[in-house]
């Protein structure tokens, strides 16, 4: 349009003024145009710089209210008791000390409902034990209630020969009785969000290097190798990979189905993900996640009966007001399933 106007007011200057003028007024007008073609492009670019810091201004940012509301959420669902137990037992668990701290307490301990609708059925219960280490007195003392059960430790690879030469040859502990040799197997298996290999840094001093190739299987793969006729109780105590594993079982569409025998889950649970230095936004996403979970056992009839601290190695954060433990002991039980 600019260039149909220029040979407009040339076709006119020709016609009404002399060469030299027209020329003169040609350029000028060139000038003029060029002005307003700039004017208008630095326009444009102030507003996109505008728009963008408009854009900047509205972004949105993770305050320390949402992560203090995100947190007292995360705390009221492992410490307020939904489903009262009126007879919860300890069962398992051994005396450890540290020097270091100058303290003692009970590693291995777990709260177990024995109401008449929640407890695992004597003599006839199946029980599985994800995270065992070296201490086995939670899973003797399932077994000497009645249940049979089934342990999975992927950090030791002479985990399952250990303890069949323990339990049945009688080889570096006391000899066990025959029950106890039937009704519990040790598998050097982990759980995870999917089967596979996975090479495990296990060394502890920081000098000497001790590797361990160890295999993971998913709950369902569990299920399908062992092909036991129901599942009554769960305990997991996998170090933090429990929110994971759980968030994968939880979300499959056959979840209800793959747990509809479950009477209780009991839980180490632990809040890694809360230790200081954390991102902001990976912290709040970690927080999310674990409430999502807890959210999802609840809908599946899950109820937290029983909570307590760790009182082994147990650390704690602080953020604001809030004093938050790393770890607890939970248990969670449902009413109402019927055994098959």
């Amino acid at each position: 349009m600019a260039v149909g106007v220029v040979g407009g007011l040339v076709g006119v200057l020709g016609r009404n003024l002399r060469k030299r003028q027209s020329v003169t007024v040609l350029l000028l007008l060139v000038f003029s145009l060029s002005l307003i073609r700039n004017a208008k492009h630095e326009i444009k670019i102030e507003t996109r710089e505008e728009k963008e810091e408009e854009k900047e201004d509205g972004e949105e940012y993770i305050t320390s209210e949402e992560v203090m509301h995100a947190l007292r959420l995360l705390d009221s669902a492992v410490s307020t008791v939904e489903a009262e137990c009126g007879r919860m037992v300890t069962l398992g668990g051994s005396i450890t000390c540290s020097c270091e701290k100058n303290l003692c307490g009970v590693d291995g301990a777990k709260m177990v409902c024995l109401d008449p609708d929640v407890m695992p059925p004597p003599r006839h219960c199946h029980a599985f034990n994800f995270g065992i280490g070296y201490e086995f007195s939670f899973d003797e003392a399932l077994v000497n209630y009645g249940c049979r059960v089934f342990a999975f430790d992927p950090t030791n690879n002479n985990v399952t020969n250990r303890v069949y030469q323990v339990n049945t040859l009688g080889l570096a502990a006391p000899p066990r009785p025959p029950s106890l040799r039937r009704a519990f197997h040790a598998l050097n298996l982990g759980l995870g969000p999917k089967d596979h290999t996975l090479l495990l840094n296990l060394t502890e001093d920081g000098r000497q290097y001790r590797a361990n190739v160890a295999a993971f299987l998913t709950y369902k793969s569990v299920l399908r190798i062992l092909d036991t006729p129901r599942v009554d109780i769960i305990k997991i105590d996998i170090e933090g990979v429990e929110w994971q594993i759980l968030q994968e079982i939880l979300s499959a569409p056959n979840a209800a189905e793959v747990l509809r025998n479950v009477r209780q889950i009991l839980m180490e649970v632990h809040f890694d993900f809360l230790k200081p230095g954390a991102n902001a936004e990976e912290l709040l996403k970690a927080v999310w996640r674990a409430l999502a979970v807890l959210r999802r056992l609840k809908e599946l009839g899950f109820l937290l009966a029983s909570f307590d601290l760790n009182s082994t190695g147990q650390k704690f954060v602080v953020f604001g007001t809030m004093r938050v433990a790393l770890f607890r002991e939970v248990t969670l039980i449902r009413r109402g399933v019927r055994l098959r």
